[in-house]
């Protein structure tokens, strides 16, 4: 199916065929989902609140509170044996303004109140290093790319070692943004899921997973702490045995990332269980704790007028779920 056919999809069926990739409507049920995970296979998460372009100051006082009961019920969790295990938070700043848009939705970014976005994702992030709860600050697409990057640097400078954020590989910038880290620094790679035009990113999808070879060692040599994002089983095993072997990285020092929904579990198993790693270390040259850390990325909405943005772009991103849907309805 071409991708162009599902911008024209009703939302009533973006609901059926996106369901699987949406942990729940409130965050009893993503943190449930996130404890099961974690006890039945070893699975880390982390937990993100769909919903962007919001509306009002009222809307993002509730993302400011959903987050917070977030952190709270996260922190009164037992069962993990420490705060890397437990489930972190991720946040997209769009949750957080209200966005100034052209005629053709491109985000007037002159307009934006950028200061009254950052002082919400402060609000989020203090309360969660209060309370020893890992933060990713997402990023969206070109428009945002500053913003969140001046912001995460800023709450670096101001002691939240708590915080991470996200570099895409599809975008041109991205070559010069990757400058910016260094060994105090948490990077979750992607390819990136905003269709971008072909003046500001790369359209080969290849060349963008490529890249993430790239930077994963530009990553790791600068010390960062590296959380790659793929489903590809191809370059999972190309990051192992490409990078992390032969620089005989830690297992500590990364790990793997999928989103939730996407049929991969028996690789997710090889990685928790270290099968993967010990198979693809054909030399036996590498000496580390082969097990290697996984997390699940939880999205949730309490309903699904703010899910429906994200579940479109995943499936225009990925066709093949709307195959998978009709399988699965038959």
């Amino acid at each position: 199916m071409h991708p162009l056919f599902i911008r024209y999809f009703p939302n009533q069926l973006i609901k059926i065929f996106a369901k699987p990739y949406v942990a729940g409507d409130n965050e009893d049920k993503v943190i449930k989902l996130a404890r099961q995970i974690y006890l039945n296979n070893n699975f880390l998460s982390t937990l993100d609140v769909l919903g962007e372009d919001v509306k009002s100051y009222n809307d993002i006082n509730k993302f400011v509170n959903i987050y917070f009961d977030i952190v709270r019920k996260i922190k009164k969790e037992t069962i993990y044996s420490d705060t890397y295990k437990q489930p972190s938070i991720s946040l997209k700043p769009s949750c957080f303004i209200i966005s100034q848009k052209d005629n053709k939705g491109n985000l007037l970014v002159d307009k934006m109140d950028w200061e009254y976005c950052f002082d919400n994702i402060l609000k989020v992030c203090n309360y969660a290093k209060q309370n020893n709860v890992r933060v990713t600050v997402e990023m969206e697409d070109r428009h945002w790319v500053d913003f969140t990057l001046a912001t995460y640097q800023k709450l670096l400078a101001q002691g939240y070692d708590n915080v991470g954020t996200v570099l895409q590989t599809r975008l041109y910038r991205s070559q010069d943004d990757i400058k910016i880290f260094d060994n105090k620094s948490r990077v979750r790679l992607v390819i990136g899921i905003y269709n971008e035009p072909a003046e500001f990113a790369l359209t080969d999808k290849n060349k963008m997973k490529d890249l993430m070879i790239d930077f994963s060692k530009i990553l790791l040599e600068k010390g960062s702490f590296l959380e790659f994002a793929s489903h590809d089983e191809k370059y999972i095993k190309k990051f192992i045995s490409e990078v992390i072997i032969p620089m005989n990285i830690p297992t500590e020092k990364f790990e793997i990332q999928m989103l939730l929904g996407v049929p991969r579990f028996k690789l997710q198993q090889e990685l928790v269980n270290g099968n993967l790693l010990e198979t693809l270390d054909r030399d036996k040259v590498y000496k580390h704790n082969k097990k290697i850390n996984f997390r699940l990325y939880l999205p949730f909405s309490q309903n699904w007028n703010d899910a429906l943005a994200y579940c479109r772009r995943r499936l225009i991103e990925n066709p093949n779920i709307v195959l998978y849907g009709l399988k699965n309805i038959i």
